[in-house]
């Protein structure tokens, strides 16, 4: 076994023993974001974007989007391994698979996960190691996933590949790229120009982003890293309508960024039950 992987197999087994909060924290199984919602408000066909890793799905989305590259950060190491199980196993899973997969109770189990064939051998090893010394069930309901998930039948109704006539439409994706990197980090880390950073909802987790004198310096300067013309979508807003969060605050907001340098999209929630945004971010010259 390569001794990278093996470093992080012992850093699982650490982490579900001691069920902390780490670099090594739990993967979010399935988005809680409506990505499509903002997605389809863009225009990302060709474009190079760099987003959280995450469950996978702003990846997969954006790609389904056409977009013509995806990088992806997380500060979890094990964010790089399950995105990979997923677009993999999307790329070769029959829909029902797919779905039995990665959208069930029950359904995270060997006898599927031996179906996806095109792993890199990194990403082979890991989950190989967890099937070898693990019971399905053991997996999926250990600290290594989030407990907070929508089911399949809420889901269906955001995540376009969810959809199975849209499912088998386009299986050509390269290999991404994955730093592991704290987002407070990106503006020191980054060495190349994207046309969209998409940081998902992490300001809202970053205590200090709060005052939004630090956040627009912050946002100022990971734009040194976006093409003349490129946006972040610098936060995801659950809810806009509970307003005590500052950054659903309009008029604060315009306040703090002059000349229109952030606007907002809407769209419905997943669950449809209320409207949440994205506040996105573009530099005025």
């Amino acid at each position: 076994m390569h001794k990278y992987i093996a470093n992080e197999i012992i850093n699982l087994e650490r982490f579900i023993i001691a069920k902390g909060f780490n670099e090594h924290s739990f993967i979010y199984r399935n988005t809680n974001e409506n990505i499509n919602g903002y997605l389809s408000q863009l225009n990302i066909k060709d474009k190079n974007v760099l987003t959280v890793a995450s469950s996978g799905d702003h990846a997969l989305i954006s790609l389904l989007h056409k977009a013509k590259t995806v990088e992806t950060f997380d500060i979890n190491h094990f964010a790089k391994f399950y995105q990979e199980l997923k677009i993999s196993a999307y790329q070769v899973l029959s829909y029902e698979d797919f779905i039995n997969f990665f959208y069930t109770e029950k359904g995270f189990t060997y006898d599927i996960f031996e179906k996806i064939t095109n792993l890199p051998k990194e990403i082979q090893e890991f989950w190989q190691y967890l099937f070898d010394y693990h019971d399905d069930y053991e997996i999926i309901d250990s600290q290594l996933f989030s407990n907070f998930e929508y089911s399949y039948d809420i889901l269906k109704n955001t995540i376009p590949y969810l959809n199975k006539e849209y499912f088998y439409q386009n299986k050509t994706i390269n290999n991404l790229t994955f730093y592991q990197c704290n987002a407070l980090n990106l503006p020191t880390t980054l060495t190349k120009k994207y046309d969209i950073i998409m940081l998902s909802s992490i300001p809202n987790f970053i205590k200090d982003f709060y005052n939004l004198k630090i956040f627009k310096n912050y946002l100022e300067q990971l734009s040194n890293y976006l093409t003349s013309n490129g946006i972040i979508i610098c936060n995801y807003l659950y809810n806009i309508n509970e307003t005590k969060v500052v950054f659903k605050n309009d008029e604060v907001i315009s306040k703090t960024f002059k000349n229109g340098e952030v606007s907002k999209l809407v769209f419905n929630s997943v669950n449809n039950t209320c409207q949440d945004a994205v506040l996105v971010y573009q530099k005025k010259l």
